[in-house]
């Protein structure tokens, strides 16, 4: 497709077409300047928030570097309306170096400038740091029901990011779900049993610890069947997770089938089944020692009805 035809869609009424078009360039044509030329009016300018997504993207990858100047400079614009495209197009290309600019939007006066930086920090956030100020920010007065409802999705997109983030900080991963917990425990269940089908068994194994940190027992189910994956290292991270959700003993079976395999899946199911029993086993002692404690207080007067 040749830039002519390009321009004369960019002035036709089908925007979107034009912007799926110049998409294209990326793979055909990194070089058209005028393409690009385009492109950086269409981030900037168009109404509809697709079509700028659309073209920020198609920029970024006929050319980074100049995306990112792009949006730089129209972050830093005195024009409120020219600032929120600029944070919003640094979200859109994922420009992680420039996350300083985001925070700083964050304290603006100009509620939608703040909107845009709270998308865009959701989009880019890479650390508990992004979390933190995401999560100090939905603790602000006043707020806006629906920027309170976008802070809470950008929280938990940067927190999900970070929970498969295992073999890079076991830390923040570990802090990560835990806040998943309290933050959105159905969401980051669904989240991480949709990854549990994943064809990556390194994924697999991530969704089953994470199920297993976030403490949802619905959950079970998922990780009782990962006892049964193909990969060594999945099935390991299922007996562990196995063991921290099984509140009844409903998994001893599987996990018994589970000592079995190799010798680190064999001793993550053993212990799995022992820290199991041990659980059943101190619930039964509490509820013993609650119904003694129940019979020396004496019976209680019936309801009347």
């Amino acid at each position: 497709m040749d830039t002519t035809r390009l321009i004369q869609q960019v002035y036709s009424d089908n925007i979107e077409m034009a912007c799926r078009a110049l998409q294209e360039l990326g793979l055909v044509a990194p070089t058209d300047l005028l393409a690009r030329s385009f492109l950086r009016e269409i981030a900037l300018k168009a109404e509809k928030s697709r079509l700028r997504k659309t073209a920020a993207e198609s920029l970024a990858r006929l050319n980074l570097q100049e995306a990112v100047a792009t949006f730089l400079a129209a972050s830093r614009s005195l024009d409120p309306g020219q600032r929120v495209r600029g944070i919003e197009g640094l979200g859109v290309i994922g420009a992680v170096e420039l996350i300083n600019e985001v925070y700083t939007a964050l304290n603006s006066a100009d509620q939608q400038i703040v909107r845009a930086a709270v998308v865009a920090l959701g989009r880019i956030g890479r650390d508990l740091r992004a979390a933190d100020i995401l999560e100090q920010f939905t603790q602000k007065p006043y707020l806006p029901q629906d920027l309170l409802d976008n802070a809470r999705r950008s929280l938990t997109y940067i927190l999900v990011r970070l929970a498969y983030e295992e073999k890079k900080d076991l830390n923040q991963h570990k802090q990560a779900v835990r806040r998943l917990a309290m933050l959105a425990p159905a969401f980051a269940r669904e989240k991480f049993q949709g990854s549990a089908l994943n064809n990556d068994p390194e994924k697999r194994a991530v969704a089953y610890i994470n199920l297993g940190i976030l403490g949802d027992v619905n959950g079970l189910d998922t990780v009782i069947k990962g006892l049964a994956d193909p990969d060594c290292r999945a099935r390991r991270m299922a007996a562990i997770a196995t063991g921290k959700l099984d509140r009844t003993g409903t998994a001893i079976a599987a996990l018994t089938r589970a000592t079995s395999g190799p010798p680190e899946v064999r001793q993550a199911a053993i212990q799995a089944i022992e820290i199991i029993r041990n659980r059943i086993n101190a619930s039964r002692n509490e509820n013993f020692l609650n119904s003694r404690k129940f019979q020396r207080e004496g019976s209680y007067e019936p309801l009347a009805f």
